[in-house]
This record gives C-alpha cells, structure tokens and sequence, in this order.
C-alpha cells in the first residue's frame, strides 16, 4: 500500500520535514525514530502519544505558511491530498517553502488529484505517479523550480475560474 511506499522513501530523506494531513501512525513514528530527519512540523495530523515518540513533532497553522517559513527553507514536504483545505493556494506555497521534494498521495480515487499535479508543471516541475488500487503518490521533484513572479497571480485567477466552472457543471450535472 502506499503507506509502506512512503515509509521507504522516508527513511531515505535527509533534512527538514512538513507534513500535512498524516494520518498513518507508522509513518508518523518512521518520522520521529529517524536520525536523518532534523525536525518536522506537522499541519492537520494525527499526533503521537508523549509515551511513543520523543516528541520533537511540532504543530503550525495552515493559514500561515508562508508568513512561516522562509523561501525554500524546509526540504520535503509529505501532503494528503485529501486533507488540503486551500488546494489553489497550496500549490504556490509549497513551491515557494520546498527546496527538494514533494510527496503529494490521496487514499481515495480523487479525479482532481492529476489536474493540481499538471498545475505544478508551471514551475518546471517534473514528477512520477506511483499508483495502487485507487491510492495514489505523486512525488514532485523541485530541483530545477522557477519563480513565475507576478505571472502566478493571473495562474491563480484562472484556477480559480477553472475551478469554479468544474462545481457548477458537477452541480448542474447530479
């Protein structure tokens, strides 16, 4: 299942860690027990017990994430697709904060989940699809990002049209 895929890519990641929307305690536990990782904040997630982890799991407000990390200040980030609140505004804050890596997964069969991935090609971006059943893994390599400047504001305009068409026509439709 994807959960073990990503504890194997965990235990090979060097450096800062977000986390958004984890829910796996094994892999939440993979996170603390590696001596790699230098510390992780984690965004929506499940917490581990005082008695399982040694606590070096911190929490940050959704909301802020820009405002609270610097540009390109943590390494990896490890998002749930599922639990993103703000998708459209995700995809320009986490190019911005994420020097390495994304691991971008959905445990349910999302249809919009390859729609936002193509989104990231904007910034010449380049990934892979790891598929299992009706889970999925996109991980997102960063390591020739480009800044798009003011160009992502009008990017984010026509999300946000793209967007608000693809509800009516679901609502019209059902």
């Amino acid at each position: 299942m994807i959960e073990k895929t990503l504890i194997n890519k965990l235990k090979k990641i060097k450096g800062s860690i977000l986390g958004i929307g984890i829910e796996s305690i094994d892999v939440l536990k993979t996170i603390d027990k590696s001596k790699k990782i230098t510390y992780c904040d984690l965004l929506l997630s499940e917490t581990l017990d005082e008695e399982d982890g040694k606590g070096r799991l911190k929490r940050v407000k959704f909301k802020k994430l820009k405002k609270y990390y610097k540009y390109s200040s943590i390494n990896t980030t490890i998002a749930c697709f599922d639990k993103i609140p703000y998708k459209r505004s995700f995809i320009k804050n986490s190019v911005y904060i994420t020097k390495d890596n994304i691991y971008l997964y959905s445990t349910l069969e999302n249809e919009y989940l390859d729609t936002y991935v193509n989104r990231y090609t904007r910034y010449n971006i380049t990934y892979q699809k790891i598929k299992q059943k009706e889970e999925t893994i996109y991980i997102l390599d960063l390591q020739n990002k480009t800044k798009l400047g003011i160009k992502y504001i009008f990017y984010y305009i026509y999300d946000l049209l793209f967007d608000i068409a693809n509800y009516i026509s679901d609502f019209l439709i059902d």
